[in-house]
């Protein structure tokens, strides 16, 4: 008998990188929390900016271009090698997204994108004249 697995959405974490909404895939979360939540719970030293990760830049600019002036929140992150603590422009909130408002990547954004990271673009339901989301996953 075959199986009749099928996934309807997908659960995202949005969070935000200066003026760009992006979104993580749910299953990778492990918490988010804020600044000073997350020191009780995990060093401050390993807590790498977003942006620097994405834009290869260690800039003193890097946080304020992530936070742009929203508040600044810790994004754990499971990954196989150990936890990965992102500061990302908050709030960080966990949203349903339907599997038809998930798009993979055009060709050509695929094959020239410098983040390893980016798997496809989703759209927010109800919301069809907001700019499409870019998905991540490490």
């Amino acid at each position: 008998m075959a199986s009749d697995f099928r996934v309807d959405a997908l659960e995202v974490a949005l969070f935000w990188v200066g003026d760009w909404r992006l979104g993580v895939v749910g299953s990778q979360v492990r918490f988010a929390a804020s600044l000073q939540q997350a020191n009780t719970v995990q060093e401050p030293a390993k807590v790498q900016d977003i942006s620097a990760l994405l834009l290869e830049s260690d800039r003193p600019a890097a946080l304020e271009l992530a936070t742009n002036g929203r508040p600044s929140q810790i994004l754990c992150l499971a990954l196989p090698d150990g936890d990965l603590l992102l500061r990302v422009g908050g709030p960080v909130e966990l949203v349903r997204i339907a599997a038809p408002c998930i798009h993979p990547l055009p060709p050509l954004l695929a094959a020239r994108t410098h983040w390893n990271q980016l798997r496809a673009l989703a759209q927010l339901p109800g919301n069809p004249t907001q700019a499409l989301i870019p998905l991540l996953q490490w």
